[in-house]
């Protein structure tokens, strides 16, 4: 149910933006990924998720409706959750991750609204496929080997 929300959130949003994209606007989306290696150099990949969460952010950010745009953060929080339990976090899936939006970039630079909206759509249900791939692999046991006293702890401090 997440997903059939945020799938058609995203689609207004990034329909809104594109109306009233700029060029700088463009140049912004097809470098939202360039720290990709070094972040993969320092060792930390699971970090590329942040640059994920920036690129789609522009678009919620920049629809000028600021309803959808409460509303998209709250379902990306929710989203975020869900990839951090189920993710693989190598380098060369935190590489597909940063590829798997060029397509939406290159649609973006266009005219055609239609083929942004195919390719923001089919971004979302990859992504969507992807989590229900790793909880069926997985499971739930990443939530469950929490240490939420732990994080209860860290918030008090």
């Amino acid at each position: 149910e997440l997903y059939e929300v945020r799938l058609h959130a995203e689609r207004l949003a990034w329909r809104l933006w594109h109306r009233k994209r700029t060029e700088d606007d463009a140049e912004r989306l097809a470098h939202c990924f360039d720290a990709t290696e070094t972040i993969i150099g320092a060792m930390r990949p699971g970090a590329v998720v942040n640059l994920d969460f920036d690129f789609h952010s522009y678009a919620w950010k920049n629809a000028d409706n600021r309803f959808l745009a409460q509303h998209l953060y709250n379902l990306g929080g929710l989203s975020y959750r869900l990839w951090h339990l189920t993710a693989e976090r190598t380098p060369e899936t935190m590489r597909e991750l940063a590829r798997s939006h060029d397509p939406i970039v290159e649609a973006f630079r266009g005219d055609d609204e239609a083929e942004l909206d195919r390719r923001v759509a089919a971004h979302v249900v990859d992504a969507y496929h992807g989590i229900m791939e790793g909880l069926k692999g997985r499971g739930l046991a990443p939530a469950l080997g929490l240490d939420v006293r732990g994080l209860q702890d860290d918030a008090a401090r």
